[in-house]
């Protein structure tokens, strides 16, 4: 299947602090034909290891295999498993912010009403302006049907 076609989860362990046991889940996940990605140590114990792993699925029916053999494996538990694209992309990816500090009514009002306002028909005289008095100029916009 095609790259981008596959589904990825992040897998949140905790194993048991012994030698295999990490191995042995690693054998698991590659014996389903899954891809790894990162790994990520969270905390670390004398009795347990955290991790995120991350895991490459075809589907979602395959996924849910993928995580039956981590829950089954001796010495680890599933603590979470997150789809942090989903997560990354609640509420969209673009955040637009102040470059400055809005700390006071004067302030408020040189960047909003009424400065904004002599801003506006400033463009509107002159629309060239708006490159300088926005952020126009250092943006871009992406336009695609969803195919890579």
């Amino acid at each position: 299947m095609a790259w981008e076609r596959k589904i990825m989860r992040t897998i949140r362990v905790r194993n048991e602090h012994k030698v295999g046991t990490l191995a042995r889940l690693m054998t698991a996940i590659s014996n389903l034909k899954a891809g790894i990605g990162t790994m990520e140590l969270v905390n670390e114990t004398a009795q347990s290891v955290v991790r995120d792993i991350t895991v490459y699925a075809e589907d979602a029916e395959h996924m849910d295999h993928i995580i039956e053999a981590i829950r089954a494996n001796e010495g680890t538990r599933v603590l979470a498993v997150r789809d942090e694209v989903l997560e990354l992309h609640q509420n969209g990816k673009i955040a637009i912010r102040s470059r400055f500090p809005i700390d006071s009514v004067a302030t408020l009002r040189r960047v909003y009403t009424p400065g904004v306002a002599e801003v506006c028909l400033k463009i509107a005289d002159d629309p060239a302006l708006a490159r300088l008095y926005t952020s126009v100029s250092h943006m871009v916009a992406i336009v695609t049907d969803g195919t890579a």
